[in-house]
């Protein structure tokens, strides 16, 4: 959305840089209904990259995927709770959609045991 949007505004498409974001947003008093997605709740914190894994698990969520977003999301039903995040398999559409899309840069992150850290680096491609 956000690219077509800047498209339709005139910027130039080798300006703009497609990223995933190193945090969780967690949400708190999340109804046990639709695992959660498209739910009203109440912003909870932000968890950092290196610390979501633990907070995911100490809190007994379900890691799920959003097909529509093409993201990946933890709810828990029994607490009320869902934090949304990016991970490998996200950021690998997010490549594959900036490639498709020509854009020039992509901000992409180192993984370990399959989650984020915080190092960035810019992907330049060539067209």
């Amino acid at each position: 959305f956000a690219v077509n949007y800047l498209d339709s505004l005139g910027v130039d498409r080798a300006k703009m840089v497609i990223g995933a974001a190193f945090y969780g947003r967690a949400w708190e008093n999340v109804p046990d209904s639709l695992n959660g997605l498209y739910q009203q709740a109440g912003f909870l914190r932000t968890i950092t990259c290196r610390d979501l894994p633990g907070w995911i698990g100490e809190n007994e969520m379900t890691e799920l995927w959003d097909s529509i977003a093409g993201a990946p999301y933890a709810f828990s039903a029994e607490k009320g709770l869902f934090v949304t995040y990016d991970d490998p398999r996200n950021c690998i559409i997010l490549a594959c959609f900036n490639a498709r899309i020509a854009l020039k840069l992509l901000a992409t992150m180192q993984t370990n045991k399959g989650w984020l850290l915080p190092t960035i680096s810019i992907k330049r491609f060539r067209h």
